[in-house]
């Protein structure tokens, strides 16, 4: 089972990431379809297994996000996070307008969502910290850390993205202007952070 911090600022920063995941994600999940002639460029990213990875577009990514790595490892908090891969999901559609993260399907081409395109980011993210590349100095351990923390970020994402009927979203939202409310109640503070874990808990588990 996943465990997640109790602690208010761990909380805190769990609500942020809802909150941003949301904003990512608003307008639903459906996938659009390009057009039947489309065919993805050196600039586009190919949102699927296997072969993709070899894609030069792919491969491109894999360098942006590299380049990225120190900056988004020492960010200070997963709102800062979030906002790093906003810019590079935004540097890529904004160098392929019509492509930038695309997935195949039943013989056509169909735009990525969101929630998809920032999936794309945890998984090469996944095969940096894997590579064992940052992991010569203490410094680079505690890259490696927060690197975790960003997947478990990344995870997050996907729940939010998933939601049916009763919007997480909204929830978030909820949680953040009780929040405000009771800003100098150190008591009841705790308390919705400790309520806001259980539910983000049995979420991520029953997405598990």
């Amino acid at each position: 089972m996943m465990m997640i911090s109790t602690s208010p600022s761990a909380s805190m920063a769990l609500i942020n990431v809802l909150a941003e995941a949301s904003k990512a994600t608003n307008g639903g999940s459906d996938f659009k379809p390009l057009p039947t002639s489309f065919k993805p460029g050196p600039n586009d990213v190919i949102c699927a297994r296997g072969k993709a990875r070899h894609h030069v577009g792919n491969v491109r990514f894999m360098t942006v996000v590299e380049s990225h790595y120190p900056k988004y490892a020492n960010a200070k908090n997963r709102v800062e996070k979030s906002l790093i891969v906003s810019e590079i999901v935004d540097q890529i559609r904004d160098d392929s307008p019509l492509g930038g993260f695309v997935r195949p399907e039943g013989g056509r081409w169909y735009l990525a969502t969101d929630a998809t395109a920032r999936e794309k980011f945890g998984q090469r993210l996944r095969d940096l910290v894997g590579s064992g590349k940052y992991a010569s100095s203490s410094k680079a351990k505690r890259s490696k850390r927060r690197a975790h923390e960003a997947i478990l970020a990344s995870k997050v994402g996907d729940v939010v993205a998933s939601q049916q009927g009763t919007s997480l979203a909204d929830r978030v939202k909820q949680l953040v202007a009780e929040r405000n409310v009771h800003r100098n109640d150190d008591a009841q503070m705790q308390s919705i952070f400790n309520q806001a874990n259980v539910e983000l808990l049995q979420r991520l588990n029953r997405n598990a």
